[in-house]
């Protein structure tokens, strides 16, 4: 014989613990930028709720829209493709569960585009040399440009924006390969 009090408090924690149980929380949170044309793939990820027989949720687009060239699995929540345009893309994942309840979260891709070729504009010894990799609206305010492999020639450095500036010192041909990470913060 329980008192009305203790009855109370174990049906509200009863009740508690079942809420928690049935929410749907998205685990995901920042997508990462990409560079046009690059594989994209990304694993969205959520818990709680109530699992269908053959998947979890189903992932819908409730608002904005992926790069053109990717796409969500509508079961699986994976973000895959090949973006063919940069910018700035904004849009809202809604997840529902097996008995329909649902949440909804927004994310942003960030689309690079580097715009030089394989070989870039020459530079002339003595001379003020800079050269852009990327062009707007694909930057980021995070970016972060580094030569991985090989090296620039004397006299000229690589930004973190991701322009290559400088005097050259020497005359010659350098081969070098360049990496740019970013995090979908802020584009312009």
């Amino acid at each position: 014989a329980l008192s009305q009090v203790l009855a109370d408090e174990q049906a509200q924690s009863l009740a508690c613990k079942r809420a928690l149980r049935d929410r749907i929380c998205f685990s995901s949170a920042a997508l990462p930028g990409i560079c046009v044309e690059e594989v994209y793939l990304f694993q969205l990820e959520a818990s709680g709720g109530t699992n269908f027989a053959t998947h979890d949720y189903n992932w819908i687009i409730s608002a904005g829209t992926l790069p053109p060239g990717v796409e969500l699995d509508p079961f699986f929540g994976l973000i895959n493709g090949l973006p063919l345009v940069s910018g700035r893309f904004n849009f809202s994942v809604q997840i529902v569960d097996a008995v329909g309840r649902s949440q909804t979260k927004d994310f942003q891709i960030c689309v690079m585009e580097i715009v030089t070729g394989a070989t870039l504009p020459p530079a002339t010894d003595g001379q003020l040399y800079n050269q852009a990799l990327i062009q707007e609206p694909a930057t980021v305010s995070s970016e972060l440009w580094t030569v991985i492999e090989g090296s620039l020639p004397p006299g000229l450095t690589l930004t973190g924006a991701g322009v290559i500036t400088g005097t050259p010192s020497e005359v010659g041909i350098s081969e070098f390969t360049v990496q740019v990470n970013a995090d979908c913060g802020t584009c312009f």
